[in-house]
């Protein structure tokens, strides 16, 4: 099967059939579509895809999320809808793109009128449960559905101690009962810090003032302090250390989820919910733009029901997780939801011949500003961008300046084309204005002092 299109129209009567306005889901399964399906979704915020070994990376950081993929279906062209942490993941609970979901800045949250994954799985009877690592999933109606949420500071150098609380949990909870789990890792986010056992790993000769604190990263964007290519060299490695660290508890954890017996009845889904910048395009850290580095992110899929050692070549996005998981339970999925169903491809993957989806957009939306000394919280920025097959344009909502960039050609982003597609920048212009004129109001939510000393840690705030 070489594009979404195909399996579109395959499902669209069924899902308009089941006539559910905007929740995810209404109708109970039959008892035997559930029966032990459980669904383990791991998000490891900050990863970008080319920092994996099987996206091509050089440097061996990622082995055993290599050896995840091999076990099942991974996409080469997978895409967060946001360059940071709170929409990308409204969008993976609700399958909606920010800009219908409502929660794309600091202070909305979900819109009471769409639902969330977790809502509809418990529902239907799943223990839902989340271990989180990042302030953003705790509020603002990504925690809904819930029935047990925690939140998991990082310490220091040490990993995030989700893995451990994650087993214990496996180990004793009420096994009659199927489970939908989120386990959240902050580890890649600045500060980069790996145990020295790790960095020593990846360092490279470096005699720089870098240390990978997130302060420092900060005064570079607010440019109070520039830096170079040899320091941005040298948070790559501090970057992959975190990565190869957390790589290894990853590894725990599947260990865990094998010797449990879980393993047969389990779907796991690994993903980001953007990646990072180190200077590709001028900054650093994530959320000011939607380029390749900031947006492209793995995707994993393995376990019952999806092939070994398939790779799907076609460009899909974070708004397909909670459909495609819907699918796999045998749940009905709302007919409005942005997102698609990609089981079909979990079954078979696509020819290799189909590197692009030509007949599908996909909408981006940078909803970050970039900040100044007096920032309290990072307000809500004017970069969009469209992409449809190998064509990507980005577009200033400020000052409608844009660029196109041809990704068969040109992944890194460098040369603006627009002036050789003129019609195609046209279409492209319609289409994503028609797409940001739908906005949904988000819900507003006062934002406590604890939360804004959180988000003040990790950069998302001044003062």
């Amino acid at each position: 099967m070489n594009t979404l299109t195909a399996f579109r129209g395959r499902f669209g009567t069924a899902l308009l059939l089941a006539g559910m306005a905007l929740g995810l889901g209404a109708c109970r399964p039959t008892e035997t579509s559930i029966l032990q399906r459980n669904v383990l979704v791991i998000s490891i915020d900050t990863l970008r895809a080319d920092h994996l070994g099987i996206y091509g990376y050089e440097r061996s950081s990622t082995p055993k999320i290599d050896d995840l993929a091999k076990t099942g279906t991974w996409f080469r062209n997978a895409y967060a809808p946001s360059p940071w942490t709170k929409p990308s993941h409204a969008s993976l609970f609700t399958g909606l793109y920010p800009r219908h979901h409502g929660a794309a800045s600091f202070e909305l949250g979900i819109a009471d009128d769409v639902g969330h994954i977790a809502e509809t799985l418990s529902g239907q009877g799943f223990e839902t449960v989340a271990f989180v690592s990042n302030p953003a999933l705790t509020t603002h109606g990504l925690e809904r559905g819930f029935q047990t949420l925690e939140y998991i500071e990082r310490q220091g150098r040490a990993p995030t101690r989700i893995t451990p609380r994650a087993v214990d949990w496996l180990r004793t909870r009420k096994k009659e009962r199927p489970f939908f789990a989120l386990l959240h890792y902050n580890d890649p986010h600045a500060d980069y810090c790996a145990r020295t056992k790790f960095e020593k790993r990846f360092e490279r000769d470096y005699e720089g003032p870098v240390t990978g604190k997130i302060i420092q990263l900060f005064a570079h964007t607010l440019g109070a302090i520039e830096l170079d290519q040899a320091d941005a060299e040298h948070l790559i490695d501090l970057y992959d250390a975190a990565i190869y660290q957390l790589d290894g508890q990853i590894g725990a954890l599947l260990r865990a989820v094998e010797s449990e017996g879980l393993l047969e009845n389990t779907l796991i889904v690994l993903t980001s919910d953007h990646g990072e910048e180190f200077l590709d395009h001028g900054d650093l850290q994530h959320g000011l733009h939607q380029f390749q580095e900031s947006v492209r992110v793995p995707l994993i899929f393995a376990g019952p029901g999806v092939s070994s050692g398939g790779v799907a070549q076609v460009a899909v996005s974070l708004i397909d997780i909670a459909p495609t998981i819907f699918e796999h339970l045998g749940i009905p999925t709302a007919s409005s939801m942005d997102g698609v169903s990609l089981v079909p491809l979990l079954v078979e993957a696509d020819s290799p011949e189909a590197v692009f989806d030509f007949s599908r957009w996909l909408f981006f939306e940078a909803n970050c500003a970039r900040p100044t000394p007096q920032t309290t919280l990072l307000q809500p920025g004017s970069e969009r961008a469209i992409q449809r097959g190998a064509f990507k344009l980005h577009y200033d909502e400020a000052d409608e300046s844009m660029s196109l960039y041809d990704l068969s050609t040109d992944p890194g982003e460098t040369r603006d084309v627009q002036s050789e597609h003129l019609e195609l920048v046209a279409e492209m212009l319609v289409a994503l204005k028609t797409f940001l004129a739908g906005e949904r109001p988000g819900k507003p939510e006062q934002i406590s002092d604890e939360l804004l000393e959180r988000f003040r840690d990790l950069g998302y705030a001044g003062n």
